[in-house]
Formats: structure tokens, C-alpha cells, sequence
């Protein structure tokens, strides 16, 4: 049985430090706990650029001893109206799967099921990314 944390993605000075003070999570103490440490990345639900994920892997990263399995939304969540484009959700996909990350997981699958355009895209990406290693 492999451990997965999914993680507030805050830095340690966002929110007035709220990541202790609020969340309680001590990366590096949750990463001694776990095989894979999850920041949960909706740059969509959060108003973020795409590429804001992969710097939450690697901030991440620098705190933790578990490798780092970024989650990302695949669908609108908390934003009526403001649709999650396919071209968007690939650079997603791209971002989180930059290094130091190990993966990618899918939020929610049952969006990525019932999406053919953005489940053709992730199964690109990352055939691709299996084919250049």
C-alpha cells in the first residue's frame, strides 16, 4: 500500500503563515509518513496561471523527503461561468509533470472520463513523456 498527503498548496508565507498556523502541515514532517507527498494544485479554482503548479512542486520538494505527486483539477470548480479550456488543462498537464515531480493525479478522473477532448490530452502527454524517457 503506497501513502498519498494531499497538500494545502501554501507557501510558508502566504496567508500570514497560515500553512502551521491553520492547516498544520509541517511538510517535513508529513513527508516522513507518506510515499508520496499530493499538493493540490487547482490553479483554476485558485485564479492561477498554469505554470503557478510547478512551482508548487518545487516549493514542495525543498520541504519534503517524499516525492512530490501534483494534483490537478480537470474541470470548473467554485468559478460558474469561467470555463477550464482543454488548452489550459494542457499546459496543466505539462506543468505538472515537470521535474521534480513524479506524476500527475487527476482531479476529479470522473471529469476526465467524461471529457474525450481533455482524456485525449492527458494520454498524450504523457505517452509522450513515457516514450522520451
Amino acid at each position: 500500500i503506497k501513502i498519498n498527503i494531499h497538500a494545502v498548496p501554501w507557501r510558508r508565507t502566504d496567508f500570514g503563515g497560515a500553512i502551521l498556523r491553520s492547516a498544520g502541515q509541517r511538510f517535513e514532517t508529513l513527508s516522513k509518513h507518506a510515499e508520496f507527498l499530493s499538493p493540490m494544485a487547482y490553479w483554476h479554482m485558485q485564479q492561477r496561471m498554469p505554470q503557478w503548479i510547478h512551482s508548487v512542486v518545487v516549493r514542495l520538494g525543498e520541504q519534503s523527503s517524499a516525492p512530490i505527486l501534483p494534483s490537478i483539477q480537470v474541470a470548473e470548480a467554485y468559478r460558474p461561468g469561467v470555463p477550464l479550456t482543454t488548452e489550459e488543462f494542457e499546459m496543466a498537464v505539462l506543468e505538472a509533470l515537470r521535474a521534480p515531480s513524479r506524476g500527475v493525479v487527476f482531479w476529479s478522473w470522473d471529469a476526465l472520463a467524461a471529457d474525450p477532448a481533455k482524456f485525449q490530452v492527458a494520454s498524450r502527454v504523457i505517452a509522450d513523456r513515457l516514450a522520451a524517457k
